[in-house]
C-alpha cells in the first residue's frame, strides 16, 4: 500500500510545470574561497568507528551524505555546507552537528543558514560536476573554483535573496505534496 501511494504520489509531481528559470543576468562570479572559511573531516577509517550518536558524513551521493551514527574523533557545528573530496558534485547543507570523513570539505560562512545553505549547496554542486573519482578536487582546488551568485545592489553575494528563494521553493514544494491525494 504505501509503495502504491508513494508511485501515485511522484506520478503526480511528474505532472508539475518545471520550475521557471532564474534570471542569472545579474548575478557576479566569486571565488568559494573568497566567501567560506575550509574545514576537512577528522574521521579517518569511518567504517570502524563505533556506533554512537553523532551522524557521520561520507562522500556518499545520497541521504545528504549522511553514512550512520557513530562515535566521533571530532564532532562540527551544523549550519555548514560539506563536499565530497571523492565526488565533489556531492555537496549537503549540513543544518546540526555532525563528524565527517578526512574526504570531507565543510564550508562555513557567517551569512550562512538553512536556507542559503541549500541554494549554495546546489550551485557548487553543478559547479563541480567536472571533478570526479579520477580527477578530484582538493581544497586548493575548490578553493579557487568561481561560482555565480545573486549579489545585492553594492555587489555583494545577495544571501536574502538565496533565502527567500529557498524558502518560497520550500513552501512551495510542501503545498503541492499536501494538495496529492492520499
Amino acid at each position: 500500500e504505501i509503495t502504491k501511494l508513494a508511485v501515485k504520489r511522484v506520478e503526480k509531481l511528474k505532472e508539475e510545470k518545471p520550475q521557471a528559470k532564474i534570471n542569472t543576468s545579474n548575478w557576479k562570479k566569486f571565488k568559494v574561497g573568497e566567501l567560506f572559511e575550509f574545514e576537512r573531516g577528522k574521521e579517518v577509517a569511518p567504517n570502524k568507528n563505533f556506533s554512537g550518536d553523532c551522524p557521520l558524513i561520507l562522500e556518499s551521493g545520497e541521504n545528504n551524505g549522511y553514512s550512520r551514527n557513530v562515535i566521533p574523533t571530532k564532532i562540527f557545528d551544523g549550519n555548514a555546507i560539506t563536499v565530497s573530496v571523492n565526488y565533489a558534485a556531492n555537496v549537503f547543507y549540513q543544518d546540526s552537528k555532525f563528524c565527517a570523513s578526512v574526504n570531507i570539505i565543510i564550508l562555513r560562512n557567517k551569512y550562512l543558514n538553512k536556507y542559503s545553505g541549500l541554494f549554495i549547496a546546489v550551485i557548487l554542486s553543478e559547479n563541480n560536476s567536472k571533478y570526479n573519482y579520477n580527477n578530484k578536487i582538493s581544497k586548493d582546488k575548490l578553493f579557487n573554483e568561481i561560482v555565480p551568485l545573486p549579489v545585492t545592489p553594492e555587489g555583494a553575494p545577495d544571501f536574502d535573496y538565496m533565502e527567500n528563494y529557498m524558502k518560497n521553493l520550500t513552501e512551495k514544494a510542501k503545498k503541492k505534496l499536501s494538495n496529492i491525494p492520499q
